[in-house]
């Protein structure tokens, strides 16, 4: 059975039939080449010795080693042995205290929850060191002998509670005895204590213990598991009620520091205090580390043997023999010497007619262009124009001269070049659909895009796989579009122009016939008012009249009869009373708004 150590570098495999498609046809390239430009009889002559076969099969010895180097990689194992491990590390005991006290919650969420937590921690840290669980009160009681299964360890952390030892009360030197017999006897290598506890010691004296352990190299470390607050300890007979002593008081547990820092100096190690995060066993984990590492046993496993090698030589021995194959046959010195002076010289059209002159000056050219020093570029070429026609230096010196930003030159020559499109087709086929492209695109830059339409049409029928062509296309469209929007706007703006006035009388004449409305309506209301006004004053008039004619008539007086005084006066004052009333009635007959008169007297 084989497995591979890292099977996904196996999906390299997937390029193999693609890089094999790639190199096939390139294999067979240049002989596609020379024949599509009327080389066919001179193939032999300039390049003696050629061969495709040769090239593809030099392919298929480099794509072969290629898999076999893939396979190599992903690691093939095959078969198992056995092999021995050795295992380094210390003894460690952890003494926790399980006395009911360990219930009270001063530290959240208690402090039995914060031992567990603390250890589990501890656990994540270790490597190597052996591990043994002494849950201690009034005795103590080894949960497990030392190892290295942290994970075995860390379920039996979680059955610690208080109460888990039957024995009441903290005798701090029960698992300092305990831990000593449980060490390997005569053992060379470090040994360490760590006893997590609140430190309330009312059973043994713990001194003696400690100084044996020193005395015989085992170090002695204490984390105090409480607060010198102190909290109540629950009573686990009475559901929410604490602990009480003989009195009948609360009993009140807090850290006795003093007798756990003694004891970490007595036995050759530190005291820490407990924290939420538990990081006080990790810095006991750090001091383990620089303790000296003694060898603890060894192991023997069963593994899987690698066999990469299978596959890493052969693929060697082929990739030699790929580099080893020449592409050409055996020739002579001098016929080689030749084809390869021939190879040397032949770019993308035939230069066989070329001067080494021409040929330099090409090349620098090129180099110019490549630089971004078009203006070089367009000299150089230019020289080899001015020495004889060239097709290749024409075609970049119109490209120079369009990077450069001459696009009326650039289309010039370009159009000189295309003019002799017979002869170039034979030269190069692909060179004559990239003159059209590039002159197109001189076109466009020149805002001629129905000339440029013209020359991107005929790229495409030189070589319809140009997509450049076909994008650059659009935009000549595009462009010839806006042209023609740009030349119908004029007369779209006289356009608006006249429908603007037209807006605008036809807002006047509305205005003025508004005007009039509201002109005749003014005057109707006038007349109205006017013809009210004549009715009412029509109406007081006649009222008075039918007043006047109402009041009685003055009896004839006999000029005989002879009147007092008194009766003159009242007859005087009747006389004005009527007068008063009348003219008060005539004033309530005329119409409009009273205006009170002050008196100017």
């Amino acid at each position: 059975m084989i497995r591979f150590a890292y099977p996904w570098l196996l999906h390299l495999g997937w390029l193999l039939p693609v890089l094999l498609v790639l190199g096939w046809r390139r294999a067979g390239g240049l002989k596609r080449k020379l024949n599509a430009q009327g080389c066919r009889d001179t193939l032999q002559a300039m390049l003696p010795g050629w061969s495709t076969s040769r090239q593809r099969l030099r392919l298929l010895l480099q794509l072969l080693a290629l898999a076999l180097l893939i396979v190599a990689a992903a690691g093939p194992q095959v078969g198992t042995k056995l092999m021995e491990v050795e295992r380094k590390g210390v003894d460690v005991i952890l003494a926790v205290d399980v006395s009911q006290s360990m219930a009270a919650q001063d530290l959240a969420p208690d402090r039995m929850a914060r031992a567990r937590h603390s250890i589990r921690r501890l656990l994540a840290e270790l490597h190597g060191d052996r591990v043994a669980l002494l849950p201690f009160a009034g005795s103590a009681y080894l949960q497990n002998p030392l190892t290295t299964d942290y994970n075995m360890v860390g379920m039996l952390v979680d059955l610690l509670k208080p109460g888990l030892i039957p024995v009441p009360g903290t005798d701090l030197g029960a698992p300092i005895r305990l831990a000593m017999n449980s060490f390997a006897e005569g053992a060379d290598h470090e040994r360490v204590i760590v006893i997590m506890s609140d430190g309330e010691d009312f059973v043994g004296d713990w001194r003696s213990d400690a100084e044996k352990a020193v005395a015989e190299g085992v170090r002695v470390f204490t984390v105090g598991m409480a607060s010198p607050e102190g909290a109540p300890v629950p009573d686990p007979d009475r559901t929410g009620a604490y602990k009480q002593d003989r009195d009948g008081s609360i009993v009140l547990s807090r850290l006795n520091e003093e007798a756990l820092i003694e004891l970490a100096r007595m036995g050759n190690g530190a005291y820490y205090r407990s924290t939420p995060g538990g990081g006080e066993l990790v810095d006991i984990r750090d001091r383990l580390d620089e303790m000296d590492r003694a060898l603890l046993g060894s192991r023997v496993y069963s593994g899987w043997q690698h066999r990469y090698t299978w596959f890493l030589w052969p693929a060697l021995v082929l990739l030699a023999l790929g580099l080893w194959l020449p592409p050409l046959k055996r020739v002579s010195r001098s016929g080689l010497g030749a084809a390869l002076l021939l190879v040397v010289l032949f770019p993308a059209v035939s230069q066989a007619a070329r001067s080494s002159e021409a040929v330099d000056q090409i090349k620098a050219g090129n180099s110019s262009y490549d630089q971004g020093d078009y203006g070089s570029a367009v000299l150089s070429y230019q020289s080899v124009l001015d020495a004889g026609d060239d097709p290749v230096a024409r075609f970049n010196l119109a490209d120079a001269q369009l990077k450069s930003g001459d696009a009326a030159a650039a289309a010039q020559t370009l159009q000189h070049l295309l003019d002799q499109e017979a002869a170039l087709s034979r030269e190069d086929a692909s060179l004559a659909a990239d003159a059209w492209y590039n002159l197109g695109n001189a076109q466009l830059a020149q805002q001629q895009p129905d000339q440029a339409l013209k020359s991107y049409v005929e790229a495409l029928k030189r070589n319809p796989r140009m997509f450049d062509a076909k994008h650059n296309l659009e935009l000549a469209l595009q462009q010839m579009q806006q042209q023609q929007d740009q030349e119908r706007d004029p007369d779209r703006d006289q356009q608006d122009q006249d429908q603007d006035q037209q807006k605008q009388d036809q807002q006047q004449d509305q205005q003025d016939q508004d005007q009039q409305k509201q002109d005749q309506q003014q005057q109707d209301q006038q007349q109205q008012d006017q013809q009210k006004q004549d009715q009412q004053q029509q109406q007081g008039q006649q009222s008075e009249q039918q007043e006047q004619e109402e009041q009685p008539q003055p009896q004839p007086v006999d000029s005989t009869q002879v009147m007092s005084p008194e009766q003159v006066q009242q007859i005087l004052q009747a006389v004005q009373e009527m007068e008063r009333e009348t003219m008060e009635e005539q004033l309530k007959a005329i119409p409009g708004p009273r205006r009170k008169v002050e008196k100017d007297w």
